[in-house]
Order: structure tokens, then sequence, then C-alpha cells
């Protein structure tokens, strides 16, 4: 807490701090130590107090309570996120100046799945993927002479071509999205997002209300039902 209020002090002066604890008791404590951080003005809530604030829209019967609270939900949401990745259909062209400095798609999927093989969080891999095709094509560059840095490095790197590739092959998912099975918006090219049950960009919702545990679409996707949850899963077709 001190090196977060420490690095991030103009920031956190324009939005507020919110200071959420177990019980009263260890909120006072904080209270006490905050003056000597150099925070004056915090709020302070008990996890009780914060659930209290929001309003309740739904309730799950114990069978989804269940099925979401699961160890194996891990996996499932795993799977699904990283089925997000797609090979790249062709390389990209960059240009600078006169010159022309090329990725082909091989390339390109190489460096998707070493990343992916890293073990990497699937956010860091999105942006480090940017970093690696920058990186190849500086290489190329400095092989032609031309002198190159960081900020050479950057320029490229956030140039439309490779962020269009970027968002191609590692597109950005958004948690709700993911779980309700509504299309990610996408800057890459018409015709590179996922299909799902024959509709283009669309992908199914993560969790039915089916007869079984879990199940397969079309599509190879996962979707994990409420009901029924006693009973063994239907092997994936």
């Amino acid at each position: 807490m001190a090196y977060l209020l420490y690095a991030y002090k103009e920031r956190l002066a324009r939005r507020g701090v919110l200071v959420i604890g177990p019980n009263r008791a260890f909120l006072a404590y904080i209270h006490n130590v905050l003056p000597a951080l150099g925070e004056l003005d915090v709020s302070q809530l008990t996890v009780t107090e914060l659930a209290a604030s929001v309003a309740i829209c739904g309730q799950d019967d114990i069978a989804a309570a269940r099925v979401k609270g699961d160890a194996r939900m891990a996996d499932v949401l795993r799977r699904a996120l990283w089925s997000h990745l797609t090979e790249p259909r062709e390389g990209i062209v960059l240009a600078r100046g006169s010159r022309r400095w090329r990725v082909s798609g091989y390339d390109l999927a190489g460096l998707a799945a070493e990343l992916k093989e890293r073990g990497v969080r699937y956010g860091a891999g999105r942006d480090l993927l940017g970093h690696r095709i920058a990186h190849v094509i500086l290489t190329q560059m400095e092989a032609a002479g031309e002198s190159c840095d960081d900020r050479t490095h950057d320029a490229v790197r956030r140039t439309r071509v490779v962020r269009a590739a970027v968002d191609a092959i590692w597109p950005k998912v958004e948690p709700v999205r993911l779980v309700f099975g509504q299309p990610e918006p996408r800057r890459g090219r018409r015709g590179t997002g996922p299909v799902a049950d024959g509709v283009p960009g669309h992908r199914p919702p993560l969790f039915h209300r089916g007869r079984y545990r879990a199940r397969r679409s079309r599509s190879g996707h996962d979707t994990v039902g409420y009901r029924h949850l006693g009973r063994p899963a239907r092997p994936s077709r």
C-alpha cells in the first residue's frame, strides 16, 4: 500500500482512495498508519459494507453456484480465453520512407506460438507480440545499414500495420464478452474475426441453461450448464 500511495500519488489524488478490509478493527489500524504515508482523505469499508452497497440483481441456485465455484471452471475459462488466438492468414508489409519491410505469416505465427509456450499471461502476451514484431523489423533495418534505437522500436511497434496484426492474431478480450459470448470489437481487417456456430465474429456464451454440465458447440468452444451437476459430463463431440 505504501508503494502504491507513493508511486501513483497524483492519480490517486484525482480519483480517490478506498481501503477495503475484513473488519473495522483492521481498518482502524490502517487509519492510524495512513497519516504517516501522507494520506488523510481516504475512504474505508469492510467487505460486508461494500457488498451491502451493491444492488443484488439476481441470485444463483445451488447448482449454478456449484458449477461457478468448481475449481475446474478455471480451466474452462482458460481455454475460452486462449481460443481467441488465430493463425495469421498472411504476412505484413511496413512502409518506412522508400523501403518496405516484410514479416511473413509463418514468422508471425511463430512469434505468437513462442509467447504462448512461455506461459505468459494473455494480456502480457498481447503486448509482447507487438514488441516481437517490431524487433523482427528492426533486425531487417539494421541489416540493411539503417541506424535504429529505442525510439525507432517504439515507432514501429505503434504503427497501424503492427497494431492491426496484433489485433488480428492476439485480440483484446473483455471479461464480460468472454463469458456472455458477445463478439469482440476488432480493428483488424474484415474476415479475421472468430467464426462460431456459422456466425462470423460471434462466440457462443460460456454459460447456458442446458441439461448437461459441459458441452461443446459446433465451433468447438466450451459451454457450461447449470443443471444436473451430479451427472457425469457428456463427452465432448
